[in-house]
């Protein structure tokens, strides 16, 4: 019994799969590049191809791959292309650029994940009352990390300075994921400054 499909092509595709769940990209990009030179119209490919591009630092043809997928793909895919966009250019350029890409990722049907990636972007913009919001809504959804959306909500309230606020959603994060380490740190770091134990830094609100 062979274990080859009939069209070798699915077996590229299926091993560049593989290759990518191995953190392989330079071995998925070598795998896709003639791959999608016979089929243009797998956007799943694409998508995958894009993803490794941009690990490897090509960000340049990464955001070729992405763009050319939110021109020709159907409307489903495009969240997640207006998604990866936006980390790329967050990655290699700047927060204000990708804050754009964010926005269309979230308009309809996000990507999952990206409420709180876009509320990450507005707290690094320091528009920390969007990124709350954008935490806020996360926490309504399933398709979102609500771990996440606990802890960097507890984050900008201390980068706010509003220390009890950042102490009570350190402890919703604890109460929910025991083993968040990045909870404790912060209820360690804040707990005294609430307490009146030492001060806190001087805060400058945008």
């Amino acid at each position: 019994m062979s274990f080859f499909s009939a069209d070798p092509l699915d077996d590229v595709f299926q091993l560049a799969k593989e290759k990518s769940l191995a953190n392989l990209e330079s071995q998925v990009i070598e795998l896709l590049k003639p791959y999608l030179k016979e089929r243009p119209e797998d956007f799943h490919a694409w998508m995958l191809y894009g993803e490794a591009l941009g690990v490897v630092g090509r960000f340049t043809d990464a955001v070729q791959v992405w763009r050319k997928l939110l021109e020709r793909a159907p409307d489903r895919f495009k969240a997640k292309a207006n998604c990866a966009l936006a980390m790329l250019y967050q990655e290699f350029h700047s927060p204000a650029e990708a804050k754009p890409w964010f926005e269309l990722a979230t308009v309809a049907d996000a990507v999952e994940g990206a409420w709180v990636l876009r509320g990450a972007n507005h707290a690094l913009l320091e528009e920390y009352s969007e990124a709350l919001r954008c935490f806020s809504v996360a926490l309504t959804l399933n398709t979102e990390e609500h771990e996440e959306a606990l802890l960097n909500t507890a984050l900008v309230y201390r980068a706010m300075g509003d220390y009890p606020s950042a102490v009570k959603f350190a402890e919703e994060v604890l109460a929910a994921y025991p083993d968040s380490e990045e909870a404790f740190a912060l209820l360690k770091e804040v707990m005294p400054i609430v307490q009146g134990t030492i001060s806190g830094p001087e805060v400058r609100l945008h």
